[in-house]
């Protein structure tokens, strides 16, 4: 703020998703700078798809106007290559009611660490069998594998 008196902000990025579907987060998204203040503003890219991105972030000012400034965004996301161990599971003969395990493996084959998150199961599969996972959600890093 170069100015001798202090002024309320709005961050926003405009064309970003309505409600839920954000890819964007700004952090503070709203605030007051002093006179002859800063602010460091963050802002955090969740990718919903893999596209181009070419956004602006706009700054309104209160009782002053609206897309006061802006920052241009540019960004690419991508989604990491990362594969399952065993695609299926053989148990063999079981007993009824008695637990057995078997390891499932994620493995990330890119140099980009990969979020994941697994499921609930849903209610048609449990008359079949129930499962249970160590981890149902997480990262994998660049080149790594990771036991779920």
């Amino acid at each position: 703020n170069t100015a001798d008196i202090p002024f309320r902000f709005h961050l926003r990025v405009p064309s970003d998703g309505p409600g839920l579907k954000r890819e964007f987060e700004v952090v503070p998204a709203t605030g007051t700078i002093l006179p002859h203040g800063k602010q460091k503003i963050q802002v955090d890219f969740i990718p919903l798809s893999t596209r181009s991105y070419h956004l602006n972030l706009v700054m309104d000012i209160e009782s002053v106007g609206e897309e006061m400034a802006t920052v241009e965004i540019r960004g690419q996301s991508i989604v990491p290559d990362v594969t399952v161990s065993s695609t299926e599971l053989h148990f063999g003969d079981c007993f009824l009611r008695y637990p057995y395990k078997k390891v499932i493996e994620l493995v990330n084959h890119s140099d980009l660490p990969a979020k994941f998150e697994l499921l609930p199961q849903d209610e048609i599969s449990r008359c079949v069998a129930t499962y249970e996972v160590d981890f149902p959600e997480g990262t994998i890093e660049a080149f790594q594998q990771r036991v779920i």
